[in-house]
């Protein structure tokens, strides 16, 4: 993953698959979560394969705080509109 001016590695495990929800349609989607070290901080992924893998839904949950989460809004897609099932 790039990251500012350098690119970094990072693991993630495939957990399954999950059909997202979003202002703009469904999704199907393979659910992914970082595999890391510092157990305090999970992130867990969304990825539809339809569309290249674009990121669908995002979540990061720190501790025993609220997290945040991405959801897509919009998306353009070799030129043209991303729009779920």
């Amino acid at each position: 993953i790039a990251d500012r001016r350098r690119i970094r590695d990072f693991d993630f495990r495939v957990v399954g698959e999950e059909t997202v929800h979003t202002d703009i349609g469904e999704f199907k989607t393979v659910k992914a979560i970082r595999v890391r070290e510092d157990a305090q901080r999970k992130t867990t992924l969304w990825l539809t394969p339809d569309f290249g893998y674009l990121l669908v839904r995002l979540q990061q949950i720190e501790g025993d705080k609220d997290g945040f989460e991405l959801l897509l809004k919009e998306a353009l897609f070799d030129g043209k509109v991303v729009q779920g099932l």
